[in-house]
């Protein structure tokens, strides 16, 4: 007999696309069980175009959860870190994505097609799904590419071949932008945004 709280974590596939839920509950002796029904996940598209706001087909946008929302707020758990929940799609022809994505706060990771030449990017996003209702993100622009050259040598000054080097934005949410491997004169190009750019509202819904 008590007060607790309930967390559902429901599969993160297309046969039960469920959201996360959390509820109170109050047990005590001879009372009936505790019914828990997870609502859909929520639908989020937006779009995703290049610098020269052309569509950007192919590109890969992958969700990742950073803060839930319930709809009880009082249920949240201040500085908690939700379940792992990521979720993967790709854009269509006319740069389109759609994502079923539990409520809250996501890093939304854009990787476009490599024979672009466009670098990786992240921006945020978050919705309380709390209307039923889809949220669109809208459009969001891609980060005109740059290029780091990166050489290394040895403490002879011999070039350095064969050497994994990556890219990362130093931040607060640091995101891996680029990566390759030094060639026979220890030289790799590094694609990175030129710069921040990108953005999304918040999706309000």
């Amino acid at each position: 007999p008590g007060e607790y709280v309930v967390d559902v974590v429901p599969p993160l596939d297309p046969v039960t696309p469920l959201r996360l839920t959390r509820r109170s509950a109050t047990l005590a002796p001879g009372a009936p069980p505790v019914l828990v029904e997870p609502l859909p996940r929520s639908q989020v598209s937006g779009t995703i175009v290049d610098p020269a706001s052309a569509p950007l087909a192919g590109a890969s946008v992958t969700a990742v959860l950073l803060e839930a929302r319930y709809g009880d707020p009082r249920l949240i758990r201040p500085g908690e870190v939700p379940p792992a929940r990521v979720v993967t799609g790709v854009t269509n022809p006319a740069g389109r994505f759609d994502l079923a994505l539990d409520p809250g706060r996501h890093r939304l990771l854009v990787q476009p097609p490599p024979d672009r030449g466009l670098p990786p990017f992240a921006i945020e996003v978050a919705f309380s799904g709390e209307s039923g209702r889809p949220a669109d993100v809208g459009e969001v622009t891609t980060p005109p590419g740059a290029a780091i050259t990166v050489s290394l040598v040895t403490e002879e000054g011999q070039p350095l071949a064969g050497a994994a080097v990556e890219a990362w934005r130093r931040d607060e949410t640091p995101l891996r932008l680029s990566n390759g491997v030094t060639d026979a004169q220890g030289r790799v190009v590094l694609a990175v945004p030129a710069s921040s750019g990108a953005a999304a509202p918040d999706a309000g819904l």
